[in-house]
């Protein structure tokens, strides 16, 4: 029995982004893709793909989100998702951004609220997604991640919070 292709949902309202990522996933790693332009729009499609009336795990395997978008943004897609999902469920999300947010890094990588897989600062390195993607999906290690950028958090945080401080000064 063959084994379905990955799907990634994609959630950015820059078609330049969203084809630099179909670039990777479609075309390098051979993966489905199926984009929104909003947090709004990313949570239809992630409702969409449910399987089994809701009941079923979902056809999607991943989300990259950005961060800063019209309509609803990725921070509050990301939480009305976690509201919804069941105690036994936890999509992977990868969160995208240009900019340095100490609130948004410890919502997102918080064990409660967010449970990011991964945080990746635009421009991203690519290589660096692939790996990511390919941990989340193939080796299922998105729990262990979580807890990896969890500590990077903290130290990020740290020096963002030092960085404040000397412009205070």
């Amino acid at each position: 029995m063959m084994k379905r292709k990955p799907l990634i949902l994609v959630v950015d309202d820059e078609v330049a982004v969203v084809e630099e990522l179909k670039r990777h996933i479609v075309d390098k790693l051979g993966w489905s893709m199926v984009s929104a332009n909003n947090g709004k729009e990313g949570l239809k499609t992630l409702i969409k793909h449910k399987t089994w009336a809701g009941l079923g795990r979902n056809k999607i395997d991943c989300v990259i989100l950005d961060v800063k978008m019209p309509i609803m943004n990725g921070p509050e897609m990301l939480m009305r998702w976690r509201k919804k999902e069941g105690f036994y469920e936890c999509m992977p999300f990868i969160l995208l951004s240009a900019y340095e947010d100490k609130e948004i890094w410890s919502r997102a990588t918080s064990v409660t609220i967010g449970r990011v897989a991964e945080y990746l600062q635009k421009p991203w390195d690519n290589q660096q997604l692939l790996d990511t993607l390919k941990n989340i999906v193939i080796n299922q290690t998105q729990e262990y991640m979580s807890d990896d950028l969890r500590e990077k958090s903290y130290s990020r945080k740290q020096g963002l919070s030092e960085v404040e401080s000397d412009w205070k000064d």
